[in-house]
């Protein structure tokens, strides 16, 4: 199987593009969020009409933005690396590299950093008004 990095593709070719995403689990997330990095100017996202799946996701991740701040949300964002890695050697054999390994100690120390700054300053992780330091 060839693999395709970087190098290989000119991403300026889409920059100017309106690119659409079908679906918006978390694969179509970090689609997203990719090709926003990219420096894509429009994205488009679509969903079944009357996805219900799709509502829930959406109104629960901006309702964890309400009541936590941002730095602590943003974290389980991340976290999608690590659930999707366990389907990936399971299913697949796929065996994660020591860059990724690297990149989930981060997730899991960045997690256990929060967990202690937030008991530290005796302060719950979500409140009704997240306080923004």
């Amino acid at each position: 199987m060839k693999m395709f990095y970087e190098k290989d593709a000119d991403v300026n070719l889409i920059k100017s593009k309106k690119i659409a995403i079908f679906g918006y689990g978390s694969q179509g997330h970090a689609h997203a969020l990719n090709l926003k990095d990219s420096g894509v100017k429009e994205i488009v996202v679509a969903l079944r009409e009357g996805s219900s799946s799709a509502s829930i996701a959406f109104v629960c991740i901006f309702s964890a933005y309400i009541v936590a701040s941002p730095s602590v949300v943003s974290l389980f964002e991340y976290s999608l690396i690590i659930m999707s890695m366990i389907p990936g050697y399971f299913l697949f054999n796929e065996i994660p590299s020591g860059r990724t390994f690297f990149g989930v100690a981060c997730i899991i120390a960045a997690g256990i950093y929060i967990y202690l700054r937030e008991k530290a300053r005796d302060q719950y992780i979500a409140t009704e008004t997240p306080v923004r330091r």
